[in-house]
């Protein structure tokens, strides 16, 4: 959205407090009142991350509070599962689909420093990526302001602070056009996003369109909030001619709203590769002693499951702040999904 430079930010004030009263008291998110009170609530913020600072709407005081007290390995705690695998990364370009604000962004610069190309079809959080990329001087990255999907064309895209394509048939609420909500100030914006309550059409582009056949990919990973499987439909060519490796998180109940399952995804993936599968407390869930279900959460480390057939299982139940990770990178294809039906 911002087509002449970045918007003005600050540092934001009392990091260094917040984490000391989280570790007394770990109220993580519920701090958002005594960030709002030393930083206001108005324009936007640069939050201390992984080295580098991420660019956040101030207006955002959980979200903001969250990452100043709990960090970005315990909000992002599955970055551990690719992080020790990464000095063996083969050569290659990295493939971000779902970038947000940027966490990976910086994330995937401290542990490897290869060039990115960041897909983020919201257009705040597109912006807030930009400015994170410019403000850290990350010349390697590519933002490109698309979904990724199985054909090229328009998608409906409800806005919110994590954003999410809709599938064709439903309710999709008021429309709004990318040069309104360009039009609107950045206040309004903020409020537009966090309410959810919006949609417009953004591009969506397929990554084997996209991605030079004569670059080589290294990694992609996914986080597009139910629609993986639409983008590893039109990935197919590029996973078979650049065997990269591939992290995608699956959201189990998202999966359901474009007729797709966890099983459904885990099929489209690589069969001669070799697979690890995760679930992870969500931040905000740490510590809570039993799930909607009855099944005990993951520990904060997470869990790694044996095989796929249990994972599918965990997949299966409705937990409450769950979220589930497939990592994998060619091998010798150690499961047999035969075996596993």
């Amino acid at each position: 959205m911002t087509a002449n430079g970045a918007r003005p930010f600050r540092r934001v004030k009392g990091a260094a407090l917040l984490r000391s009263l989280h570790r007394i008291l770990p109220l993580g998110r519920r701090y958002a009142a005594l960030v709002r009170l030393l930083n206001g609530s108005g324009g936007r913020l640069a939050l201390p991350y992984l080295g580098g600072e991420l660019i956040h709407p101030a207006g955002w005081g959980r979200q903001a509070a969250g990452v100043l007290a709990l960090g970005a390995r315990r909000l992002n705690p599955e970055f551990a599962v690719v992080e020790p695998s990464l000095a063996e990364l083969p050569a290659g370009a990295l493939v971000d689909v779902g970038a947000s604000l940027g966490a990976y962004t910086l994330f995937f610069h401290q542990a490897t420093g290869r060039p990115q190309v960041a897909f983020e079809p919201h257009p705040v959080l597109y912006d807030l990526l930009h400015d994170t990329v410019r403000h850290n001087g990350l010349d390697l990255v590519e933002p490109r302001q698309e979904a990724v999907g199985a054909e090229s064309g328009e998608v409906l895209f409800r806005l919110g602070i994590n954003g999410e394509v809709l599938p064709e048939e439903g309710e999709v609420g008021p429309p709004v056009r990318i040069r309104d909500l360009v039009a609107e100030t950045e206040r309004r914006q903020v409020r537009l996003t966090r309410s959810g309550r919006r949609v417009m059409p953004v591009p969506v582009v397929r990554l084997d369109d996209v991605i030079d056949p004569e670059q080589k990919v290294a990694l992609v990973k996914i986080d597009c909030q139910g629609y993986e499987g639409r983008v590893l439909d039109g990935a197919a060519g590029l996973l078979g001619r650049h065997r990269p490796w591939v992290f995608v998180e699956l959201h189990p109940a998202l999966l359901e709203r474009f007729g797709d399952t966890c099983t459904g995804v885990l099929e489209r993936l690589p069969v001669d590769y070799d697979w690890e599968y995760w679930s992870f407390p969500l931040p905000t869930m740490q510590g809570r002693k039993r799930g909607t279900t009855g099944r005990m959460p993951p520990p904060p480390g997470g869990r790694r499951w044996p095989d796929r057939k249990s994972f599918l299982r965990a997949c299966a139940e409705v937990a409450e702040g769950v979220q589930h990770h497939v990592f994998g990178r060619p091998g010798r294809g150690i499961e047999s999904r035969n075996a596993e039906s």
